[in-house]
């Protein structure tokens, strides 16, 4: 479902009208409707009531739909403005299950745990079974939201960063990116978490809607500490080095006989 102004720009942008186009939310929202027509069709505007065959996608490519646009009217009869319904065509069905299947397995490769966060009502959803591996949780305990997260899992340390990277996400639109440490069930191990995400959807009293990833980044950084530890010694080899040379040097320099 798509739905745009009395001036034609877009105001509400589903989810599955981001997967089937390609713009988020924030790309969409306040652009004109018309930029899902072809160019040759867009100055005519967006026909009411009459089926629509051919949708451009954010790529470029074109697809076979069936989309329908109709007038919102108020109980008094004045327009409120538009409503798309689009249903792809079996092919354009057909690359989006492709697609949708090659994030799957992409996500897979890399570990990734999928999450949506709908940030209004505070209701997370855990879309694949990485997410339980990472905290460690089985399938059938409740998906855990922000407030569970910032009570019960992050460190206390952390807590205020996970705020301050939601609220810069809400208030200015910024990639969502977090990291810190947590505990993971059962054994309540301390490992760190890396949390990525982008606003998909913001519509009035709608409120907003985050979806993102989740990596148990718990590796990496102990190779980070490692390596900065490694460094550190490094340093002080070289440092002890100089030093030791220094001294030789100055010893020498007071045992050698003055040229005459």
């Amino acid at each position: 479902m798509i739905v745009a102004d009395t001036d034609g720009l877009i105001t509400d942008w589903s989810a599955g009208a981001a997967r089937l186009f390609g713009w988020s939310a924030l790309e969409a929202c306040g652009q004109p409707l018309t930029m899902l027509l072809a160019p040759q069709e867009r100055q005519a505007g967006v026909p009411a009531a009459v089926p629509i065959r051919w949708l451009l996608a954010k790529d470029g490519a074109g697809f076979a739909c069936d989309a329908t646009v109709t007038q919102m009217l108020d109980d008094d009869g004045a327009a409120l403005g538009l409503g798309m319904i689009v249903r792809a065509a079996a092919a354009s069905r057909e690359r989006l299950r492709k697609t949708e299947e090659q994030l799957r397995l992409a996500t897979e490769a890399a570990q990734l745990g999928i999450w949506s966060w709908d940030v209004r009502h505070d209701v997370v959803s855990w879309e694949n079974g990485r997410m339980h591996e990472i905290f460690g949780v089985s399938g059938q305990r409740q998906d855990i939201n922000a407030a569970r997260l910032m009570g019960q899992y992050l460190h206390r340390d952390d807590v205020e960063q996970f705020r301050q990277a939601a609220r810069s996400t809400l208030d200015h639109g910024q990639r969502f990116h977090f990291v810190g440490r947590f505990c993971r069930l059962p054994e309540r191990e301390l490992r760190w978490l890396e949390l990525t995400g982008i606003l998909q959807a913001r519509s009035g009293d709608d409120g907003a809607t985050l979806t993102g990833t989740a990596a148990d980044i718990t590796e990496r950084k102990r190779d980070e500490e490692a390596l900065s530890e490694a460094r550190l010694r490094l340093e002080a080899t070289m440092s002890a080095a100089e030093v030791a040379s220094w001294i030789w040097t100055s010893r020498m320099t007071a045992s050698s006989p003055t040229a005459t």
